[in-house]
């Protein structure tokens, strides 16, 4: 066991020196202690503020375990400043040092001690000054005592105002407010512009006009002030006029100011110009009156004085005429970035340079010409504000050097086409040098396309585009164009992005050589071919390669836009029939198929129909218990009926539920031939297939049957449960894609369950390339969308895929569905259960923390599950756990729960499921029921008479059907039950939902209530919690709304899911 204290002696010294400085100044955002564990966990801020690093600690084992996500890792100085502040926090618990309070104490006698007139007062003293050209009020502050008499002695010591003097003791709080802000506030020469000051200064009854013969100054009301004319030696300058008596000076601060100095009184000025166009004024130099009649019309034109301020009687105005402003561009010889451009002004044929000091001129004709400086000025300012930055120039003594401007490299472009057209309309004379650098190329859009086929799946499109009488690929210059656009721009408001659709972008096809697109013309192509976002889809050529089943609408798109296109005269023809498509055609229901559709099944028949049509497959996403496999079979009946289903149609599901389309293929499809294969018997069941119109067989025998199967173009194939493909480095994955067939189709209520991975699983299966590979796929969107959250990425993946997902849900579709009830009922485990809950919990959880300082969080999921299984085992029954564990704990408080609802459920004549993922669990409570005389029927996988035991709950043989989730969670037809109970939560909502549907579906006439038992407090009360973050990435992806929670497991996760039983209560 280590003191807190011993803990420096882990550390290098200069860590934890750093960690005390990084304490001291802050950093330490947050600690947590466990006093009982030695354990301290702690949020600390980076020195430089851009982030948080979290540091944890460990000393009560042998070994000290040290663990921060900073770069470092472990014994770092974040957690040195973590224990820092975790000593002080304890000192500060004890009460402070004696020597603390003794200190303390004597400050608390020391202002007793003072004597009334030995303690300095600060006095303030005003007075204006110049110095040079700049004018203002300069504050000195100095000390005095006040003497027996209680005046103010005028023996006075100046003091220097530093921020050493800012922390001097003596000072009050109000003299060191006034200090800082002068410190802030004066220049060089202890002169102050801000009038706010000054008055504070007065305020204080301690502020004097230059000395203290005078009283203090004190505050009075404005007085109004204007500027006139002094004629004084042959020239004019600018003069205040204060109006009232007595007389005043103006002070030099912002706003003016004027000091009386017979009462003492201090106040502001009020003219008729803003204060700082009065000391832009109050500044110029004094001028003749030839000087002042040419100045003066650029003085009310940069300062739009008006009339305000009119000529002194007898001077009239001369206007100057504005010179042609000369913009040469210049590249330096081998040295392009070093572009630049020279201003100069043409008075008349004389040419001068904006840095000359000449302001008068001599015209061809000998007459004087003045130099309208506003006009330059003005138009230097709109250059500089266009990007341009003015080049150091050194004033040489026989001319004045050139006024030169750069620019960055990627502005030069925008200004070639924007800024240049803009000026020559203005009158400017633009001038290019032979050498200089960049150049604008022309286009006038006419674009020619060629496809080539390349396999069965993928097709090569090559477009060119006319440059300057040249063809260029065009798909290079669209990448080059999407990476020069904003990463919001694809988020914005469409109803507000007329400014996004002319935005221009700038193509660089070689250095120096730029091709200006608008974003409207480019937006129909980028939107087309998302690929060009997918990183190495370019082929080496500029061509682009597509998947075959969006070949036909980029067909129709390139028509659209009048791009002529050769070669795939098939696809041409496809083409053709989408520019005309006018929407799904219905379909009428086929003679053959024993049941009425509703409406909504019609619908989804008729889209069957026009993907079979048009050569692409989908995802019919129905909710669970809406009809997917009645809407399947309808469609194969349509097949058939048209003569088409020339070869089997096969079905791919879960072993559970091959039964079940046995049945209802049976029921509603009696004229399709069909043959399940399953047992262990089935060779003969593999002969003659070609004779079969419908083959089902499981994913699990599909590995072990494939080579029945390579020889047979499948007319259909149906993959149902399709989730069950989302991992594609599997086995059945691999065997899968060698199957061949015209047509795919994949069933399932949950695209998605966990991430987009399971979405590109399917879609590569049903439309190769159509989201890129997988690598391409998660760089483009699932990466940008799940931890990113890139909404950009999320409105174009939903584009590209919403042709081919048909989605409707039970609360918008079949409103006549009885209504469904969800109760959680929670449970306290108490006594020995309790107790074994919480040694378990400790012991994974010191077990836990060893493995994430060792191998860190991210590659500690296996062991982070295994931790989370014993827990939850703990929760349903203490004898699922190794009796080494469980001991002498053998009673449940969950199932003793069970067990007195279940008679009462029973009695009331519900019938009822009941759902665990432990088929261990589902043993003990087999066990339970026999012990009550209860009857029941139970499903798991390891059952080989499934069909048998399904019948026997759906006749009413028993009224209570034990499943598991896996077994029994998907593909069964369960409607004579109305009552479903959850046993044990499961992390994944969708498998939990899928396990209710068996119930709540078509056909289903009863209320249906759903019971989800859950330990209070306990991870299962967590898990719930969990589960509602879990399912908002797959509602995000089919309603365009992104979820805000990771779904990882992470670190604040597990802290919550290893509460004690205490803390969640």
């Amino acid at each position: 066991m280590h003191s807190i204290k011993a803990l420096q002696s882990v550390f290098r010294h200069r860590d934890w020196e750093k960690g005390r400085s990084m304490y001291q100044s802050g950093h330490v955002v947050d600690i947590t202690y466990d006093e009982d564990l030695n354990m301290l966990s702690g949020e600390i801020e980076s020195e430089r503020g851009v982030g948080i690093y979290e540091s944890f600690l460990d000393w009560g084992m042998k070994d000290i375990l040290s663990d921060c996500s900073c770069p470092v890792g472990s014994f770092c100085k974040h957690t040195a400043a973590m224990v820092h502040a975790l000593l002080a926090q304890r000192q500060q618990s004890k009460g402070a040092s004696e020597r603390d309070i003794c200190h303390w104490l004597q400050q608390l006698e020391a202002p007793h001690k003072k004597s009334a007139e030995n303690e300095e007062i600060l006095l303030y003293f005003l007075n204006n000054r110049q110095a040079g050209e700049l004018k203002g009020v300069q504050v000195s502050v100095k000390s005095s005592r006040r003497l027996k008499s209680g005046q103010l002695s005028k023996s006075l010591r100046g003091q220097y105002i530093s921020e050493h003097f800012l922390r001097s003791a003596s000072l009050s709080e109000q003299d060191r407010h006034l200090c800082t802000d002068l410190l802030a506030a004066k220049n060089p020469f202890d002169m102050v512009e801000s009038y706010t000051l000054l008055e504070k200064l007065v305020q204080t009854g301690r502020c004097y006009w230059q000395g203290m013969d005078n009283p203090p100054l004190t505050l009075d009301r404005n007085r109004q002030a204007r500027l006139q004319w002094q004629h004084k030696d042959n020239c004019y300058a600018l003069k205040v006029t204060i109006d009232g008596s007595p007389p005043a000076q103006m002070l030099q601060c912002l706003p003016q100011a004027y000091v009386d100095t017979e009462k003492m009184h201090l106040g502001k000025l009020e003219f008729t110009l803003p204060p700082q166009k009065i000391k832009a004024l109050l500044a110029a130099p004094s001028m003749s009156g030839e000087q002042l009649s040419h100045v003066w019309p650029q003085v009310e034109q940069l300062l739009d004085t008006g009339e305000e301020l009119p000529l002194p009687e007898g001077i009239k105005a001369t206007r100057p005429l504005a010179p042609k402003p000369r913009l040469v561009f210049i590249s330096p010889p081998n040295n392009p970035d070093s572009s630049r451009v020279v201003l100069s002004f043409d008075y008349q044929g004389k040419i001068i340079s904006p840095h000359s000091r000449d302001t008068q001129l001599t015209s061809k004709t000998g007459d004087p010409l003045y130099r309208h400086q506003a006009f330059e000025q003005q138009t230097i300012e709109r250059l500089t504000e266009a990007g341009f930055k003015p080049v150091a120039a050194y004033q040489q003594h026989w001319r004045a050097p050139d006024f030169e401007l750069r620019l960055k490299k990627q502005q030069w472009y925008p200004i070639l086409h924007q800024l240049v057209p803009e000026l020559k309309a203005d009158g400017w004379q633009i001038e290019f040098s032979p050498d200089f650098h960049f150049q604008l190329l022309a286009s006038e859009g006419h674009i020619e396309a060629e496809f080539e086929q390349q396999d069965s799946d993928y097709l090569s499109l090559a477009m060119n585009i006319d440059v300057d009488g040249h063809k260029m690929p065009l798909f290079p210059i669209l990448h080059s164009a999407i990476e020069q656009l904003p990463a919001d721009h694809w988020q914005q408001d469409q109803s507000h992005n007329g400014e996004g659709e002319k935005r221009i972008v700038y193509v660089e096809l070689q250095p120096g050589q730029c091709l200006p697109l608008t974003f409207e013309t480019i937006k129909p192509l980028l939107a087309q071919f998302i690929e060009l976002f997918m990183p190495g889809r370019l082929n080496k050529d500029g061509s682009l390669t597509l998947s075959k089943h969006v070949s036909h609408h980029t067909l129709s798109v390139l028509d659209s836009q009048g791009i002529v296109s050769r070669g795939e005269q098939a696809l041409r023809k496809m083409a053709e029939r989408l520019r005309h498509f006018d929407g799904i055609r219905p379909v009428p229901c086929p003679e053959t198929l024993n049941a009425e559709l509703r409406e909504y099944q019609q619908t989804g028949l008729n889209w069957l129909q026009f993907l079979r049509e048009y050569e692409l497959a989908g995802i019919l996403a129905d909710d669970m218990g809406l009809g997917k496999t009645l809407q399947a079979l309808a469609n194969l009946c349509i097949e058939k009926q048209q003569g088409r289903l020339t070869t089997p149609a096969m079905v791919l599901a879960p072993t559970s539920v091959i039964f079940n389309w046995q049945a209802e293929a049976k029921r509603f499809a009696p004229e399709l031939t069909t043959r399940v294969i399953c047992g262990n018997q089935r060779q003969p069941l593999l002969q003659g297939l070609e004779a079969v119109d419908l083959l089902i067989t499981s994913y699990a025998l599909l590995p072990r049957d494939i080579g029945n199967y390579q020889d047979i173009t499948f007319h259909y194939l149906i993959l149902d449960e399709a989730q069950y493909i989302k991992n594609p480095k599997t086995k059945l994955y691999t065997e899968l894609l060698s199957l061949r067939a015209r047509h795919k189709l994949c069933l399932t209520g949950t695209p998605m369950e966990n991430h987009l991975g399971e979405l590109w699983s399917q879609f590569n299966f049903l439309l190769p390339g159509l989201l890129g590979n997988q690598q391409q796929f998660n760089r483009l969107f699932r990466n940008p969308i799940e931890k990113q959250r890139d909404h950009q990425r999320l409105q174009l993946l939903s584009e590209r895929i919403a042709p081919f997902i048909l989605r409707r849900t039970k609360d918008k579709i079949a409103k006549e569905l009885p209504a469904k009830t969800e109760i959680i009922r929670y449970v306290q485990i108490e006594g020995k259960q309790a107790q074994l809950y919480e040694n378990v919990r400790l012991a994974v959880d010191d077990k836990l923390r060893q493995v994430i300082a060792a191998k860190g969080m991210a590659r500690s999921q296996i062991e982070l599950l295994e931790a989370m299984l014993k827990l939850r085992q703990v929760c349903c029954h203490p004898l699922l756990l190794p009796q080494s564990m469980h001991k002498n704990a053998i009673q449940s408080a969950k199932l003793e729960l069970l067990m007195q609802m279940l008679p009462e459920l029973i009695e009331e004549g519900r019938r009822i499921l009941v759902f665990s993922q432990f088929t261990s669990m589902l043993a003990l409570i087999e066990q339970a029921l026999e012990k009550a005389a209860i009857p029941y029927a139970k499903l798991t996988g390891a059952n080989r008479n499934r069909e048998k035991i399904i019948n026997s709950f759906k006749r009413g043989e028993v009224p209570l059907f034990l499943i598991s989730l896996k077994a029994g969670g998907t593909g069964l037809n369960l409607t004579e039950a109305d009552t479903v109970i959850h046993y044990d939560p499961w992390w994944n909502p969708a498998v939990e939902n899928q396990a209710t549907d068996r119930i709540h579906r078509i056909g289903q006439d009863k209320p249906v209530f759903v019971y989800k038992l859950i330990v209070e407090g306990s991870i299962e009360e967590k898990i719930q919690q969990l589960q509602q973050q879990k399912s908002q990435l797959a509602q995000a992806i089919l309603s365009d709304k992104l979820s805000e929670r990771s779904e990882k497991l992470d670190q604040d996760n597990l802290q919550a899911l290893l509460q004690p039983l205490s803390q969640g209560l």
